[in-house]
């Protein structure tokens, strides 16, 4: 919102509109417009994603399957359950432990992996511990 100053001709902009437009610097303020797929992920509102915890087990054995949980943790602290639209998943070393879309990991062999989840452009990376 736009407020006027004690001046008849001059307008100080509230400070909530310099955030959002810091956001959503072309000022498509619905969804972020503008393409900018990376920056549109990263912030929810004016909530802006500061990283993401992975919520899983640090070592299973081979044949077992386990399923892991993105959290996306904004800068204000809360915290949100990312589906599987929301982020990619990889593993370091398929012949250790795969894992699918959904972040079901799948232990095949003895040894160790890094398994990485991706939300738009911030990265977290949890080490799994594969037993025979």
């Amino acid at each position: 919102m736009i407020l006027p100053s004690s001046k008849a001709r001059s307008f100080r902009i509230a400070p909530a509109v310099v955030a959002a437009f810091a956001l959503c610097p072309l000022g498509a303020l619905a969804g972020c417009g503008g393409g900018d797929d990376e920056a549109a992920a990263r912030t929810d509102g004016i909530r802006t994603v500061a990283k993401i915890a992975i919520d899983g087990q640090l070592s299973l054995s081979a044949g077992d399957e386990h399923t892991f949980v993105a959290l996306a943790v904004y800068d204000d602290g809360s915290t949100r359950v990312l589906s599987a639209g929301d982020v990619v998943w990889n593993t370091s070393n398929a012949e250790v432990a795969t894992v699918d879309e959904d972040g079901v990991v799948r232990a095949l062999g003895e040894g160790m992996v890094h398994i990485t989840v991706e939300h738009g452009g911030v990265l977290e990376t949890r080490v799994l511990v594969v037993l025979s």
